[in-house]
């Protein structure tokens, strides 16, 4: 009865991650063209390619908040790889707009979500 138990939470837990990561994406190899950092907290950038999944907001497929400790360790990272010219990895939460630009429904709102950035 208790091995039941253990398999039924497992598969729920394993559901529920899978679920999660549904609309996760990863690229790599991308140079940053352009970064912004807007006082409410956001941070908006732009790669030398844009990557699968993602909108263009003027070049800029990809936000985050910096306000938090996870944004500002993405931050620091994030300029890091701009200021030594390395390329980046990404890992992040699919565009609700795939496809779209800032004049057919691409925006802060829409863009995909950063949830990690890595220097290869």
């Amino acid at each position: 009865m208790i091995y039941k138990r253990i398999l039924m939470s497992f598969l729920v837990l394993t559901s529920v991650v899978l679920s999660l990561n549904a609309n996760a994406t990863f690229s790599g190899g991308l140079e940053i063209m352009r970064v912004r950092v807007h006082a409410e907290g956001l941070v908006l950038f732009g790669a030398s390619v844009q990557p699968a999944n993602t909108c263009s907001s003027w070049g800029e497929y990809f936000i985050f908040d910096h306000t938090t400790a996870s944004g500002k360790s993405l931050l620091s990272t994030l300029l890091t790889a701009k200021a030594s010219g390395k390329t980046i990895q990404v890992w992040y939460i699919n565009s609700t707009a795939v496809g779209t630009n800032q004049t057919s429904g691409c925006d802060s709102a829409t863009m995909a979500k950063v949830t990690g950035i890595a220097l290869p």
